[in-house]
This record gives C-alpha cells, sequence and structure tokens, in this order.
C-alpha cells in the first residue's frame, strides 16, 4: 500500500475547510475526512496501470472539486447555531465590533436627543426654529446609525452567502 505525502493533500483541504464557520472539533473532523477520502482518491488512482504519483495527487484533489464550492456546501452543514456563534466569535467579527458597537450606540444615542427636543416643543411651547437643530443632530446620528447596522449585516450576508 502506498502512503500519499498528506502535505501535499493540506494546502487543497485548508482552502475548502480553514474559512468555515463551526467548532474547532467539527472542523477537524471535516479536515480528517477529506484527507482521508483523498488519500482513498490518491490510491485508486496509483492503483490504475501506468500511472504515477504526481498525477495521482492532482487528479485525486481534481476529483474531490473546486475548494471554494466544497466549503459552501461543507457550510451549509454546520447547524445555524454554530454556525453564528463561531462567525461571531472569528478574529475578522471580533476586529470589527467596535464599529458594531458604535453603530448601535449611534442608533440608540439619536433618540436620545430628538425625543427631549419634540417633548420642549410640545409641552413648553418651544418654537420649532430652536429645537430644529437638535432634531437634524439627532436624527442624522439615528440615521447614521441605522445605515451602518443595514450595510454591516447586508455586507455580511452576502459575502457568506
Amino acid at each position: 500500500m502506498n502512503h500519499p505525502p498528506l502535505d501535499s493533500f493540506e494546502p487543497h483541504v485548508r482552502r475548502a475547510v480553514g474559512p468555515i464557520f463551526a467548532s474547532p472539533a467539527r472542523r477537524r473532523a471535516i479536515r480528517d475526512e477529506l484527507l482521508a477520502h483523498l488519500c482513498a482518491s490518491y490510491e485508486e488512482e496509483l492503483a490504475r496501470p501506468g500511472a504515477r504519483p504526481g498525477d495521482a495527487l492532482e487528479s485525486a484533489a481534481r476529483r474531490l472539486g473546486d475548494p471554494a464550492d466544497l466549503r459552501r456546501q461543507l457550510q451549509r452543514s454546520v447547524p445555524l447555531v454554530e454556525r453564528l456563534v463561531f462567525q461571531s466569535l472569528s478574529k475578522e467579527f471580533l476586529m470589527s465590533r467596535w464599529i458594531w458597537i458604535l453603530a448601535v450606540f449611534a442608533f440608540f444615542f439619536g433618540p436620545s436627543i430628538v425625543l427631549p427636543a419634540l417633548a420642549r416643543h410640545r409641552q413648553q411651547g418651544v418654537p420649532w426654529s430652536a429645537v430644529a437643530p437638535l432634531l437634524a443632530i439627532g436624527l442624522a446620528i439615528t440615521l447614521a446609525g441605522l445605515g451602518t447596522i443595514v450595510y454591516g449585516t447586508a455586507r455580511r450576508l452576502r459575502r457568506h452567502a
């Protein structure tokens, strides 16, 4: 029995499994299963008459398929809750978390400017011209926060779809 060089399969498997949002145990199991599948394919290809090890490696990797398509299929096999938990723990998400915090803060801080201005107008009879700057600032902050949240969510969904 021939033993394929696992190092030559690693980059192919890493491209397919690396970006998956899943628990380390699940990713390790997926990685081991793909490596076992590649090794079996390599053995089959090498068993053919006149097969060379280099050609068998290429053929086994080709039989596995495109790493991007494989990654999408594997990602769909991960339960939604696990995917969301490990996506929120990813380095990319942790690094961009401060933007989300600012966006949510802005979304809730804007009304804290708008509502008191509206109350002053209604209860104390302050003219619109006096509360208009506060309303504009509060609405701008609220809409900026909401826009950032919507943009970030849409971008994330497009990237992981």
